[in-house]
């Protein structure tokens, strides 16, 4: 019996950042694990919301604070956004100051998440 390999094609755009920036051209990429056109597209649309999600990202100083750790998630008020912090540095001195700044990353809405790879799993494996 002559097994033949399919090729399943599934892209994902966002035209506002297309016609903004402009096309950035990428590599296929092998997924060996995805059997049909949906599972594909449900892929697609998660590295596409993990990309969108590098785009808000900065530095916030706040006063002192020990709890911050990497990997906590801290909600800013003024922009109304959540964000993963991915570096704590404290500034200390002694009978002065002391300050926390924190760098974040992957900035989104509330009620929003970043999806991962164990999203899809469990998408194609109920039948989405």
């Amino acid at each position: 019996e002559n097994e033949q390999e399919s090729m399943q094609w599934a892209g994902s755009v966002d035209y506002d950042l297309w016609r903004i920036y402009g096309w950035k051209e990428s590599s296929p990429m092998y997924v060996p694990f995805l059997r049909s056109n949906r599972q594909a597209v449900i892929y697609a649309h998660m590295l596409m919301a993990r990309e969108y999600s590098k785009i808000l990202r900065g530095t916030i100083d706040v006063r002192g604070d020990s709890k911050y750790q990497v990997g906590d998630t801290v909600y800013v008020e003024d922009e109304n956004l959540y964000f993963y912090i991915t570096e704590v540095r404290h500034d200390f001195s002694y009978g002065g100051s002391y300050t926390t700044s924190l760098t974040l990353a992957y900035g989104r809405r509330p009620g929003y998440f970043i999806p991962n790879p164990f999203d899809v799993i469990g998408d194609v494996l109920n039948g989405f």
